[in-house]
């Protein structure tokens, strides 16, 4: 049996083929990627742009720059979820810039570390538009060169929170290493932002917080800094 197709409706199906092919060159996501949940729109070309959008990340390629909007906008789950996130950090140019767009109450610690280190070594100009930047999230914010507070938004850094259980003598040990790491983690990270006297609270166990005018005043010496 023969199928007849007309000549416009072949050239659609062979420009859907050339567009495909270039999306997986342009993304060149290695095998072991988890792409469970991976969608790419490419639309029709503006000013010499291709958007790619996926997961919690989109793309939009220009002639001489790419920018990528990331949105952490629910709590922060385990690494695996972000391998895309950091592979783009990694791979990004110094003509490029990441917009992290933050409305979390936290979640993570040490998928918030991954993310915070793949934002701070990156080459590409990095800006967090905050909503809510709560705990995990704060730390992200905390990595970019940029921050951005919009109307009515939060901060709140403290330290890390959860449960253990165990052999007695493992889970004192447990405690002491992270008590060391989240000592040396608030110092480090909150510098720059939080007063001594805020870190000095966070290490004694107490939470700070910051709204929106108060953020935004931060941000202004924060931006200078980072120039």
């Amino acid at each position: 049996m023969f199928w007849v197709i007309s000549k416009g409706a072949c050239m659609k199906k062979i420009q859907k083929m050339i567009v495909s092919i270039l999306a997986i060159i342009v993304l060149s996501i290695p095998l072991s990627a988890d792409t469970s949940q991976l969608k790419i729109r490419l639309v029709p070309q503006k000013r010499s742009s291709q958007k790619l959008n996926f997961n919690f990340i989109q793309i939009e390629k220009y002639e001489t720059e790419t920018i990528y909007y990331t949105f952490l906008d629910t709590a922060i789950a385990e690494p695996h979820y972000y391998r895309l996130l950091i592979k783009f950090l990694r791979e990004a140019e110094a003509s490029d810039t990441f917009i992290v767009n933050i409305n979390t109450y936290g979640g993570n610690a040490f998928t918030a570390v991954q993310i915070y280190n793949a934002i701070k070594n990156t080459k590409a100009k990095t800006i967090a538009r905050v909503y809510n930047a709560q705990s995990a999230g704060c730390m992200i914010m905390l990595a970019c060169d940029k921050i951005e507070a919009k109307d009515f938004a939060m901060v709140m850094m403290h330290q890390w929170s959860g449960g253990d259980r165990g052999e007695i003598s493992d889970m004192e040990s447990r405690y002491l290493a992270y008590n060391r790491l989240m000592k040396k983690m608030l110092k480090k990270m909150c510098n720059g932002f939080f007063t001594k006297k805020e870190i000095n609270k966070m290490l004694a166990g107490g939470e700070v917080y910051l709204v929106d005018d108060e953020i935004k005043e931060r941000a202004k010496k924060w931006n200078q800094k980072h120039k």
